[in-house]
């Protein structure tokens, strides 16, 4: 392969930092040189740029994201690539290549093409709101967690939100009325005494928790399999990023997809010429959070899970007002008496960590 060089003559590039921006580049040089005397490939450039810009895989491996990290900016490291820009460096040196000797290709490009002596490179830096950790440094972590029926399965799970995600919190402007009893006007003297009309009101401790997760294959949407689509409207069964259990309702996700710059043959097809139409996006993940307090709380086991169906989160979401004092309490269908067992909560459980674990990997045989 040719040698890449930082360019020091005539291409330095430059940095421009705000108080709320930064953008800097910086100018590479893939060449022939003592080092290697052959000239750039077509293969060379493209690795090249995948170099700078990192990668993330599309298929199924062990469970979490192979992803290949970007290059960080030598000074300012919380800058990472984010977009290059490719020159050939003029001159009379070049050469003229076939493209696709063996015409294997199913999209037939110009039967020839150029490849100079030297390409630059001008390679654009940023900041990015997530944090960027190898796979090495990403943890595979097993346990159990209890199924709708009351049944404890296992599970396994990788802790990918670690990296390529944000979080952003909203509030909600959620007030609920009702009408409960009489309402009058109060006063010292008693003078006042006309009822007052309106329903009563009371303020819901809620919140809007949105994840996004960045350059995640669209397949963990799309796969017949996809937790994302599997879990929605259930609560955090687990403690997660310092929510207890019952705080989180997953409400849904928002994808935005997007074809990689460089994109490899389709392995679908015996062909190995047809290039993969395979999909990154990003999405973002959206829970309703609360912080609600139950009050004189039916029997649990290990709080604050029922009793009767470790599933049943006796805690945040599964807790509703009672406006006689303000506070709030465990709601539950009414049981076929005296069969307890036939109880349902509003909102059933799952274990917020799967949603970040490939679908298409098969879990433990009793997870299903």
């Amino acid at each position: 392969m040719a040698s890449l060089n930082r360019r020091t003559y005539g291409g330095e590039g430059s940095d421009k930092l705000t108080a709320e921006s930064a953008a800097c580049s910086e100018v590479y040089c893939l060449e022939a040189d003592a080092d290697s005397t052959d000239p750039p490939t077509a293969l060379d450039v493209r690795e090249t740029v995948q170099y700078f810009l990192g990668d993330t895989a599309f298929e199924s491996f062990d469970g979490q994201i192979q992803r290949t990290l970007p290059l960080a900016h030598p000074i300012y490291p919380n800058m990472v690539a984010d977009s290059v820009n490719v020159v050939p460096v003029g001159g009379d040196k070049f050469s003229w290549e076939v493209t696709d000797p063996d015409e294997t290709l199913e999209a037939p490009p110009p039967k020839t093409y150029v490849l100079w002596e030297a390409y630059e490179f001008t390679v654009n830096y940023s900041p990015v709101p997530y944090a960027l950790i190898r796979d090495e440094n990403i943890q595979r972590t097993e346990g159990q967690w209890t199924d709708t029926d009351g049944t404890p399965k296992s599970y396994f799970y990788w802790t990918e939100w670690w990296r390529y995600t944000d979080q952003e919190v909203k509030s909600r402007d959620e007030i609920i009325k009702a009408k409960y009893g009489k309402m009058k006007y109060r006063s010292a003297s008693g003078n006042v005494n006309a009822p007052y009309t309106s329903l009563a009101m009371m303020p819901l401790p809620n919140d809007s928790l949105f994840v996004t997760w960045y350059r995640v294959p669209y397949r963990y949407v799309k796969s017949t399999n996809s937790y994302l689509r599997r879990f929605r409207y259930r609560v955090n069964q687990f403690t997660w990023e310092g929510y207890n259990p019952g705080e989180l309702l997953f409400k849904g996700y928002t994808p935005r997809r997007f074809a990689p710059p460089l994109a490899g043959a389709d392995p679908a097809w015996e062909s190995t010429s047809i290039a993969s139409t395979e999909k990154l996006c990003d999405i973002v993940l959206e829970f309703i959070v609360t912080r609600r307090t139950g009050t004189d709380l039916p029997a649990m086991t290990n709080p604050p899970y029922s009793n009767v169906n470790g599933n049943w989160i006796l805690a945040g979401h599964n807790l509703m007002p009672y406006f006689r004092d303000r506070k709030f309490y465990y709601v539950s269908c009414e049981p076929k008496a005296p069969d307890s067992s036939k109880e349902f909560p509003h909102w059933t459980s799952f274990p917020v960590e799967l949603l970040f674990t490939d679908p298409d990997v098969p879990q433990p045989s009793s997870f299903l």
